[in-house]
Parts: C-alpha cells; structure tokens; sequence
C-alpha cells in the first residue's frame, strides 16, 4: 500500500471531489491479498477523505485491460532505452528514462521509506483473516 499513497495523495489535491477509490489488481497472497494489505485499504484511504474503497483481486495471467498496457508501454520505454546504450540500474534512473520518452503524465518515485512507514501503522499481532485464497474483492 506504501507505494500507492502519493498516488492517493495526487488524486486529492488535483481532484478534490472524489471520493471513491477503485483498485484492480492481481490477486497473488505475497503482494497484494494479504492481512496487512486489508488493514491498510480499511483504513488508509479514510484518512486522505476519501469516502469509499474497493478492491478487486483479479485471477494471475488474465488481462486488466488499460493497466496491463501501461505496464507493456513502461517495458518497451526501458528496453528502447537500455538499446540506446543508458543502463537503467535503479528506480530514479528507471524513472529519468521513462520522463525522457514522455510517455506517462504522471509518475511518482516511491522511497523505501515509505513501506516502513505503512508497516508502522499496522498493529502488532494481526492474525491472518481466514479464507483469504477465497477473498476476490475488499470494499469498505
């Protein structure tokens, strides 16, 4: 979730009205459908105004429509640069080259800091919510 806070942040300030916040993604239990992860979209969101969050776990391989294409446009960006002889050995530099080719409007560099700050908001001893491999969407 820490990368998605400047995200959320940015969503504010440039559109004060919304309200609601909509995540698709990929449902493996390492990354995203995890204890952790669904304290934090509980509670998170909240605190930056927004009124409602839903988030949808799609099934691995299967195609996410405009993300996926972002994702094969930042891959084909970073190949063409590596080409062009400009090693991409981290995520600043990741970043300058993708800015270069102007392909995103908006991109956003997330520190490490960041996840340790997430980590520290979510209590100790949280226990696993059962039936998580069954759990396809989180709304609150």
């Amino acid at each position: 979730m820490g990368h998605l806070i400047p995200v959320l942040q940015w969503t504010k300030e440039k559109y004060t009205d919304v309200e609601n916040v909509c995540f698709v993604s990929d449902g493996p239990t390492t990354q995203y459908r995890c204890k952790n992860n669904f304290y934090l979209v509980c509670t998170l969101p909240f605190t930056m105004g927004f009124v409602s969050v839903n988030w949808s776990f799609m099934e691995a391989g299967h195609g996410k429509g405009a993300p996926d294409g972002v994702g094969a446009v930042i891959k084909r960006c970073a190949d063409k640069s590596v080409l062009f002889d400009h090693d991409i050995t981290d995520a600043k530099t990741m970043m300058d080259a993708l800015n270069h080719a102007n392909i995103a409007p908006e991109l956003f560099l997330v520190k490490e800091g960041s996840f340790l700050e997430c980590e520290q908001k979510i209590p100790a001893g949280m226990r696993p919510v059962p039936g998580t491999m069954k759990i396809h969407q989180v709304s609150d």
